[in-house]
Formats: structure tokens, sequence, C-alpha cells
């Protein structure tokens, strides 16, 4: 597996796509996700661990799926759940944005690994500040598209949202050694 940034076109189907759509604004309008950076973003955990992610009890069998056919993708064999992000998904609201960072582990035990990211877009806008930005690079990313990078070492962020639409994307973190 690469480490560079890669797009993966139609990564799911549209059938899927509306599915995984439909359960993250259902759980949106239940009040089920939390604030993230700025009062726009929100995220929900899917799994990290026990403690912080209800269990698991958003962590349905047609996610698990999904992170079979991913890891599958990535050629990733006992796959780690990143323990800082976990499994999320990220909801933004128009005129929200992913402020320019790296996900990077303070704890030393993590010194050898990585957060090697893989993101489903879910719903977009038209627009490209939607689109993701990886070390300074735009990726246009459609509905049901995939990409993957890594999250510890390359700086990461979106423009401030202009559309009307959400951004919602589903987003798996593995640690990984780095390489």
């Amino acid at each position: 597996m690469g480490l560079e940034p890669k797009v993966y076109k139609n990564f799911i189907t549209e059938e899927e796509r509306l599915h995984f759509y439909h359960y993250a604004t259902t759980l949106f309008d239940q009040g089920k996700f939390y604030p993230n950076a700025n009062p726009r973003r929100f995220f929900l955990i899917l799994k990290r661990n026990p403690k912080v992610d209800n269990n698991g009890m958003y962590y349905t069998k047609e996610v698990h799926t999904l992170v079979e056919r991913i890891t599958k993708t990535l050629s990733l064999t006992n796959a780690v759940v990143d323990p800082v992000i976990g499994f999320i998904i990220s909801y933004m609201e128009p005129r929200a944005f992913i402020h320019k960072h790296k996900d990077l582990y303070h704890d030393e035990k993590f010194n050898d690994k990585i957060n090697y990211r893989f993101n489903i877009m879910v719903e977009r806008g038209s627009d490209k500040t939607y689109d993701p930005i990886i070390d300074g690079v735009y990726y246009n990313i459609a509905k049901a598209d995939a990409w993957s990078f890594n999250a510890t070492m390359c700086a990461h962020e979106t423009l401030p949202i202009i559309g009307h639409e959400p951004r919602i994307v589903y987003q798996f973190g593995f640690l990984i050694d780095k390489v």
C-alpha cells in the first residue's frame, strides 16, 4: 500500500450512498452528533473504544461490511482502529470548514505509527469548497467516491463550504506502522 493520497472513484454504489446518507441525517436530526472544531462541524463516533463509542451502538453491519471492503482495498491484515479519532461520520453544515492540520499522536507508544485515513464522500454540493485539500492539492471527490492518505504526515483541510448542502463523510482511521 502506497501512502500517497489516492482517489477511488465510485467506491460505494448509489444504493449504499443513499443508505449511509439517510443513516447519518437521521442520527444528526436526532441530536446524536457531537460538536467539532468549529460551530458548524459535527461528528459521530462509529468505533474507537467502548468508553467513547457507546459500545459500538452506531457501528452497524453495513458499516462493518464497508470496513471489510476498505481493509481489503488497502491490503490491511489485522487492521487496528485508530485510537484517537477512530471511525466517524463527519457532518459539516454550510460555512463550516476543516482547518489545516495533521493528525498527530502525542503518546510515545505511537511514535512508530501513523493514522492512515480512508474517507468516503456521502453527500456534498457541486463547488470545490466540498473537496479535501491534502498538502495544498485539491482532490475532486464526487458523491460515492473515496480517498485515502497518511493523515499523520499530510496536512489536510477544506475551504469554508459556500454551498447549501451538508458535507457528509464517513471516515475510517487505521493505526499502521510507519514505513
